[in-house]
């Protein structure tokens, strides 16, 4: 019997209402968008951006568990 790896490395994302997709590079920790028209848009500060704030501490909770976030990441000073 094969056991199966019990932590895969999987890519959680946020669907925005205007068909981005969000996502957090695990290699660099930033916020990655790819918008409705294909274009990608890498986010390295959060400061000042509430509502982008919110997006990606629900993708760390997803990604690092419940937390975490805040540690070495672009939320770090922020909360």
């Amino acid at each position: 019997m094969n056991k199966l790896n019990s932590n895969p490395i999987v890519d959680i994302s946020v669907i925005g209402l205007n068909g981005e997709i969000y996502t957090i590079d695990s290699a660099t920790r930033f916020l990655i968008i790819e918008h409705a028209n294909l274009n990608q848009e890498v986010v390295t500060d959060l400061k000042n951006n509430p509502f982008l704030q919110g997006v990606y501490l629900q993708l760390a909770n997803e990604t690092w568990g419940e937390g975490s976030a805040g540690q070495g990441d672009l939320l770090e000073g922020l909360i």
